[in-house]
Parts: structure tokens; C-alpha cells; sequence
């Protein structure tokens, strides 16, 4: 919230002559010293900044008032539940502390809470989440039935949900020992798809699931349950129109509205973009432009606005940690 602000004033200090040194990188340097890590001039450096930017001042102590209040809900949740958590969770192992807790930059719920991640100091890392986890839990018992229903294990995700708030375990991206688990991975896939597709899901693209070996896990089940377009006789004036938003209606009733499957997510052609969970493990560029920090740690340092390199990883199915692409025989 702060980065604009202080690039602009290491421009005005620089255009004022009050950086010293021959180059950029020193100049900004003696920027770093004087004006934010001098003890006894910046608290006052800074109180003239947010007295000049009143807004800035407003925002983050919003912020920062919000953190310290997720936080200590956070703390007192964990220690309220301790057993259940060292039971759920750690199998028993018993914990006295946190080691960490990292506030997420996801969606924020409740007045601007968002998923935390909490490393506990018996090694165990799991997340909090600022809502209910009862429709991740419901889903669980339907993907887990079909699962039974047609031979096939499942890997059960640990939950512990209550009306405003849950804790989940951490899922962690591992490859698959052989082409069978990639061969099972793929079959519980079209689990998962049937589902999303049934439930009328969206957004299940490559970063919203975790390939744990040959158990392909769904972390964010914010679309679940989705919900059918239907066709209004008030669709389109003409017969061309109404055959676009037919066909417009189809789709979006369809398995490819789901997110899953490999289908172009942004731009066309040759620089089109796809961040499905069936993708590859290619670094991608957004067509889009987004505002990037050029220059970074230098009198110079703008921003400027580009393409953003991207790459999703965790949703890549691997064996022995190399890319695998889909079996020929599962097309």
C-alpha cells in the first residue's frame, strides 16, 4: 500500500539533491539509510509522509487493525481446540506454540479476514480459513462414495469446520511413483469433473487444485455449488444473437465451464493463454498488462506496465518430478 508512495518520494529526494552517492544503486541505498532505517528519524519521516497522504494513513491502519484482529482470533481458536487440532492434524503430537503465522493476499470473508497459514512448532502446517468448511466436507463424503462405487481409493482431506471459520490440512504437490497412479490420477480427475460439472462449479483452474500423487485435491471450493444459465425468451433480438447466447447458455452449462479441463482462459491464437488444472507446466505471459516494478532498489525504480510471466505448478502431474503429459491412451 506504501510502494508508490515511497517511489515517488525517492524521485522528489533525488530531484532535491538529497541523495548522495555517484550511482543509482548508492543513491538508493543512502535513501534506505537516512529516510526508513534511521532509527531516530524515521518515525518522524514517516509521520510527515502519512500526515501529507492523510487517505494512506487511513488504509493502513484499517489494515493493520484487521491483521492483528484475524490474528488473535486465529491464536485463540488454535489454543481453544488444541486437542482436536494435535489429534486431527499431528497425529497425536503435541505443540506449545506457533512457529509463524502468514496472513494470505487470497479473497478476504468477514470484514477483510483471509486464509492464514500456520506453521505450529511440532513441524505441522495447516491453514486457517475465515468461513465454514461444512460444503468442503459434504463434497468429500459425495467424491469419496463415488470413489467406493467404482474400485477406487480416495485421499481424505482433514478438516475440523465451524459456522465462521475452519481449519484444513496442508496438501503438498508430490509425484507419482509410476504410470498407474498417473493412469488413477486421471480417473479420479473425471470424479472430480462429473461433480463440478453437476454442482455447476467454475474456477477450478490449475491453482485451485494440488496434484498429491496420483490423489488429484481440490483447496478452494469458494463456486461450490455454482448455478445453471437458463435461455429467456428475451435473449437476443435477433435470430444471430439468439443462437450466440444459445450457444453462449451451452457452454456455460457444459464440463468446460467448469475450469478443469484445458480450454483458453485468456487471449486467442498463438498467444493464447490456458491456467487449467489439465494443463502444462510452461511459463505462461498474461495478455493483459500489469503494473511491474522496474529498476527495483535503484533512484530509478518506476513502474511500468507488461505482460507477467506466470507459471502453475502445483497442479502438474509428475513422475519422479518430471512433467508428465497425458497418457495417449486416456485422450
Amino acid at each position: 500500500m506504501f510502494l508508490k508512495i515511497l517511489i515517488l518520494d525517492v524521485h522528489r529526494q533525488k530531484n532535491f539533491g538529497n541523495l548522495k552517492g555517484s550511482t543509482p544503486k548508492e543513491q538508493y541505498d543512502y535513501y534506505e539509510k537516512k529516510y526508513l532505517n534511521n532509527a531516530t528519524y524515521n518515525a518522524t519521516y514517516i509521520k510527515s509522509l502519512l500526515q501529507e497522504y492523510p487517505e494512506l494513513k487511513r488504509l493502513l491502519e484499517l489494515k493493520n487493525n484487521s491483521i492483528q484482529r484475524a490474528e488473535c482470533e486465529i491464536r485463540k481458536s488454535l489454543y481453544a481446540e488444541k486437542e482436536q487440532i494435535q489429534k486431527i492434524f499431528c497425529d497425536g503430537r503435541k505443540f506449545s506454540g506457533t512457529v509463524g503465522i502468514y496472513m494470505s493476499k487470497g479473497d478476504t470473508h468477514r470484514g477483510g479476514r483471509s486464509v492464514a497459514k500456520v506453521e505450529l512448532d511440532n513441524g505441522t502446517i495447516l491453514y486457517y480459513k475465515p468461513h465454514s468448511l461444512d460444503k468442503n466436507i459434504k463434497y468429500q463424503e459425495l467424491y469419496n462414495y463415488l470413489c467406493r462405487k467404482t474400485g477406487i481409493s480416495c485421499r481424505t482431506v482433514q478438516y475440523l469446520s465451524h459456522d465462521s471459520y475452519g481449519w484444513e490440512e496442508k496438501i503438498e504437490n508430490i509425484p507419482c511413483k509410476n504410470e498407474s497412479e498417473v493412469e488413477h490420477y486421471y480417473f479420479r480427475m473425471g470424479i472430480h469433473l462429473f461433480l463440478g460439472y453437476a454442482l455447476g462449479a467454475t474456477d477450478l483452474h490449475g491453482e485451485n487444485i494440488i496434484a498429491h500423487g496420483e490423489y488429484p485435491v481440490i483447496i478452494d471450493m469458494e463456486t461450490y455449488p455454482g448455478y445453471l444459465k437458463q435461455q429467456s425468451e428475451k435473449d437476443g433480438s435477433s435470430v444471430e444473437e439468439k443462437i450466440n447466447k444459445s450457444t453462449e447458455i451451452k457452454l456455460a452449462n457444459s464440463v468446460i465451464h467448469t475450469g478443469m479441463l484445458p480450454v483458453l482462459t485468456w487471449g486467442r491464437g498463438n498467444r493464447g493463454v490456458l491456467i487449467s488444472a489439465m494443463g502444462t507446466e510452461e511459463k505462461i505471459k498474461t495478455p493483459f498488462k500489469l503494473p511491474v516494478v522496474k529498476d527495483d532498489k535503484t533512484s530509478d525504480i518506476h513502474i511500468e506496465y507488461e505482460p507477467v510471466e506466470m507459471q502453475i505448478k502445483e497442479c502438474i502431474v509428475r513422475v519422479n518430478y518430471s512433467a508428465t503429459e497425458l497418457p495417449e491412451h486416456l485422450n
